[in-house]
C-alpha cells in the first residue's frame, strides 16, 4: 500500500472514481476539458479543477499521480512534477 493510501485511502479512491464517472459523461457529452474534483488526501475537499482531456488521460497512465488544486499537495510525501494555472500534477514521492 502506498504512503497515499496509508494516510487517507477513502478520500483518493473516492476522487478518482468520482472522476472517472465525469470523464465518462464529459466524454460522451464531446467536451475536450474535464471539471475534475482535487484527489488531495482531504476527505472535506471538493474543490474543482479543469484539466484538459488528453492532460488528465496522460496523468492517469501513471498510477500514483494526483491531480490536487494548488496548495493542497503534501510536502514531504508528495513531489509536485508539473503547475498549472487551476492544478499540480503530484506524485507520490518514491523515496518513502
Amino acid at each position: 500500500m502506498s504512503q497515499r493510501d496509508k494516510r487517507l485511502p477513502r478520500s483518493g479512491r473516492f476522487s478518482r472514481k468520482l472522476n472517472e464517472h465525469i470523464r465518462g459523461l464529459q466524454t460522451a457529452w464531446g467536451r475536450d476539458t474535464l471539471d475534475a474534483v482535487c484527489e488531495c488526501t482531504d476527505e472535506a475537499c471538493f474543490t474543482w479543477v479543469e484539466v484538459a482531456m488528453n492532460d488528465y488521460d496522460r496523468i492517469r497512465a501513471i498510477p500514483h499521480q494526483f491531480i490536487v488544486s494548488p496548495g493542497h499537495e503534501l510536502p514531504g510525501t508528495e513531489v509536485v512534477v508539473e503547475r498549472y494555472d487551476r492544478y499540480l500534477l503530484v506524485r507520490e514521492d518514491a523515496t518513502l
